[in-house]
């Protein structure tokens, strides 16, 4: 009989909690969700943030999941459930500030104008030859497309107000995109002869390729019109493609908590230019927030790799290039780069031209404090950059042996000359 007593009160116990974790949660939730920004008063730039960190959560929130069964401690499977439940909040945060009158094409478009900045400026800052030679490859795929679907649907003179970060002109002509899948596999690069730079830009341009594919398949099912229906289904093979590619990219050996160490690290490298931009206070409150939790995360990442990997998390963060600023607008550099890279064609590891030639980085030098900054770091860390590549004047054709010389380059250690934001641990 008291046992039946006990049972029933622990049971209302229980019952109880979990009716105030509901509380907690619902009260939470309400909380969370902010007024969407009428599409007339807002900035290409709010836009830009907004759909960048839409898809940093997202991709981090997959991440987060796919890690929880790769560990069989318990006390990791907390973490990391918790930081996912952060993930959601922050999703919901951010979609909610996102105009519903901006229907999945106009969002389309966005987020390809948010790719085309994105890969315009990280690819300026790159300090591997080879990394950027991907990077603006890629470029010249979003341009064409930013260009096909503004094209298709016709933008309203609010909506385009609203949403032309960058100009729309021609990219890469779309049969030129579609390559074999084994074409989309790069040469991984080792964390231990790169600058943790390339690594954070990489995964970084990552979460936007996979946000845009999935826009991709929502707008193609809002779409009555089977023409405009096949060109969007079109597109998400070659974004796809180049999910593929950037993945190839990321070090083999990196363990699951060091790629999401990264990851997070990518995030706070985003927001933190972010919230040196934004206008509106609220979005920049919400960035803030944003950027705080994920350092949080970064700390809390750090000894999960520290105690479960026995990695020293200062080895994979320690870098020279993080605090280095392309300050080249992206319509200059997306004019500057395109034209050389429309006729590069994947093949394999490599990128060629029209007669099968190996090519690779087409820098250009408008910003020579910047090259000449990254160029001497090059030279004096032997960060994995190709010789002569990433820094100079190039056409399509040059350097056409640099490939092995760079594979050479990049097997050798990096030598750390700086600090973290982890101390060394013995």
């Amino acid at each position: 009989m008291r046992k039946g007593i006990r049972t029933r009160r622990v049971r209302k116990s229980v019952k109880e909690k979990s009716l105030d974790t509901a509380d907690r949660m619902i009260s939470e939730l309400e909380e969370n969700v902010k007024s969407p920004i009428p599409i007339d008063e807002l900035s290409p730039t709010t836009l830009y943030h907004l759909l960048w960190a839409q898809a940093c959560e997202k991709n981090q929130w997959f991440a987060y999941h796919n890690a929880i069964p790769e560990t069989s401690d318990i006390d990791t499977m907390e973490v990391l459930a918790d930081i996912v439940h952060n993930k959601e909040q922050a999703r919901t945060i951010i979609d909610s500030y996102i105009d519903p009158n901006l229907s999945p094409v106009h969002l389309v478009v966005a987020a390809e104008l948010t790719t085309i900045k994105a890969y315009s400026q990280f690819a300026q800052e790159e300090p591997v030859a080879y990394a950027k030679t991907v990077f603006d490859y890629i470029l010249a795929d979003h341009v064409e497309h930013a260009r096909l679907i503004a094209n298709q649907v016709g933008v309203s003179e609010t909506a385009y107000n609203a949403l032309m970060l960058v100009n729309v002109r021609e990219g890469r002509p779309i049969e030129n995109q579609l390559i074999e899948s084994t074409d989309t596999i790069k040469m991984p690069l080792k964390i231990t002869t790169i600058d943790p730079a390339t690594m954070v830009h990489i995964f970084g341009l990552l979460s936007l390729e996979r946000n845009i594919w999935d826009l991709y398949h929502v707008a193609s099912t809002d779409m009555s019109y089977n023409s405009v229906r096949d060109l969007l289904n079109t597109i998400s093979m070659v974004e796809q493609s180049h999910a593929s590619m950037l993945e190839s990219l990321v070090d083999p050996n990196l363990t699951t908590l060091s790629k999401l160490l990264l990851s997070e690290m990518a995030t706070v490298e985003i927001y933190s230019r972010f919230i040196e931009e934004e206008e509106n206070p609220d979005v920049r409150e919400t960035l803030q927030w944003l950027l705080n939790t994920n350092e949080e995360n970064i700390r809390v990442l750090g000894d999960l790799v520290w105690n479960i990997d026995g990695i020293d998390p200062a080895e994979l963060t320690e870098s020279t290039m993080l605090n280095v600023r392309g300050n080249i607008d992206p319509n200059t550099y997306v004019n500057n780069v395109i034209d050389k890279v429309n006729n590069v064609f994947s093949d394999g590891e490599y990128f060629v031209d029209e007669n099968g030639t190996p090519v690779l980085a087409w820098t250009f030098t408008e910003n020579p404090d910047l090259f000449a900054k990254m160029e001497r770091m090059s030279r004096e860390e032997t960060r994995g950059m190709m010789p002569g590549l990433g820094f100079t004047q190039m056409s399509a054709g040059e350097g056409t042996e640099s490939y092995e010389e760079g594979r050479k380059v990049m097997e050798t250690p990096r030598r750390i000359t700086t600090t973290s934001r982890f101390k060394r641990r013995t």
